[in-house]
């Protein structure tokens, strides 16, 4: 499953400012921090470092190798309904203990779904798993609205309580020199998840974009907030196909080993 990005996608503006989320103390080595893939020897150069703990590829099969991470299959959208539930039992059987929702279903270019109908299929295909792995909600863009969470609200409005989530799926793209307004959006997609009574959240997509040493200086401030934010369960850099330089390691994709 590609999900590449073909144009960039603007913050949302927040009105309030950043308020203290929960934190706790950094361990040495992040459990946190994923590996997003498009071409599964992407992750080879990343092979069994201990600061990640998962890998996921927009799809609902590994495709190979993922050196020793938890694969999380994702029910992309309404092309994968058919074969979601082979796909995602034989995931579960191998091991998998999360199960991602639709990819950005609040922009056409991807899964593109109403609020209403994400709702109803939410129901039908991860609900049925809520008492045997966790279960994340639909993952949406960092785009104003009717985009990003505006969407995500209309969304909780259809589900009416009975869609089981356990933690809220969420992408950020904008400048790498927008560390503070990273942080702003991601306290701000916290607060709106414990209002609807879920404590964790996951940043499944996100990227400073810029050049290699602007993007390392993003990491070198984003990376420690994210690893100390008790409501960050997991989160995932774009993508590690694009750290790499042929065999070698970009020296951003070397920071995000770190």
């Amino acid at each position: 499953m590609t999900s590449f990005k073909n144009t960039l996608l603007l913050a949302s503006a927040f009105a309030a400012a950043v308020s203290g989320a929960p934190v706790e103390q950094a361990s040495a080595v992040s459990t946190k921090r994923g590996l997003a893939y498009n071409q599964v020897t992407a992750l080879n150069p990343f092979a069994k470092k201990p600061c990640f703990s998962w890998s996921y590829n927009w799809g609902s099969a590994a495709g190979g190798d993922i050196q020793g991470t938890e694969y999380v299959p994702m029910n992309w959208g309404e092309k994968m309904f058919g074969e979601w539930d082979n796909l995602a039992e034989a995931a579960l059987a191998s091991g998998s203990k999360h199960l991602l929702a639709f990819n950005e279903p609040d922009l056409a270019e991807q899964a593109n779904m109403s609020p209403e109908a994400a709702a109803a299929a939410y129901q039908q295909y991860m609900n049925p798993y809520g008492d045997r792995a966790r279960l994340g909600s639909p993952a949406i863009t960092n785009g104003a609205a009717p985009y990003g969470l505006d969407w995500m609200k209309k969304f909780f409005d259809a589900c009416a309580g009975n869609c089981k989530i356990d933690f809220l799926a969420i992408h950020w793209y904008d400048g790498a020199e927008h560390a503070f307004w990273f942080k702003k959006h991601i306290t701000e997609c916290i607060e709106f998840a414990k209002a609807h009574g879920i404590d964790k959240i996951w940043v499944t997509e996100f990227q400073g974009m810029g050049d290699d040493v602007s993007q390392v200086k993003f990491m070198n401030e984003v990376l420690p907030w994210l690893d100390s934010n008790d409501s960050v369960e997991r989160y995932a850099y774009f993508m590690v196909d694009t750290l790499l330089r042929g065999k070698s390691v970009s020296s951003v994709g070397q920071r995000y080993s770190s």
